[in-house]
């Protein structure tokens, strides 16, 4: 798969892989609450040809989970703000992410594992 996704497990010192994004994969969410009680979503995919994968943070912190499938606000996703693009090659991206379920917040990176 080409865009892998891990999270820093302090308790255990190391980088933990929790998901994969392939090109024939609808995008992944994961969202942030952030102390002044916004919410930030971020949405991240692989590019049809597996060149590249693009994490974007959604204009509206919409998101809900049905199974496997996040749904969002469609309006949010055209104005979404590409934060970055990654390449095979590429530094990770990292993010500080504090969820719903998580007491602190988690360190999160993103990496493009492609062979384009």
């Amino acid at each position: 798969m080409p865009l892998r996704i891990e999270a820093f497990n302090a308790d255990l010192s190391r980088w933990v892989q929790f998901v994969e994004v392939g090109s024939n994969d609808p995008p992944g969410t994961i969202s942030s609450n952030l102390p002044d009680g916004r919410r930030e979503i971020y949405q991240f995919s692989c590019s049809l040809d597996d060149s590249y994968s693009a994490i974007k943070r959604l204009a509206k912190g919409i998101d809900l989970e049905v199974g496997r499938l996040r749904i969002t606000d469609a309006a949010s996703v055209i104005q979404a703000e590409t934060v970055a693009i990654l390449r095979r090659g590429d530094s990770p991206y990292r993010l500080t992410v504090k969820t719903d379920v998580s007491p602190r917040g988690r360190i999160i990176r993103f990496t493009h594992t492609a062979s384009k």
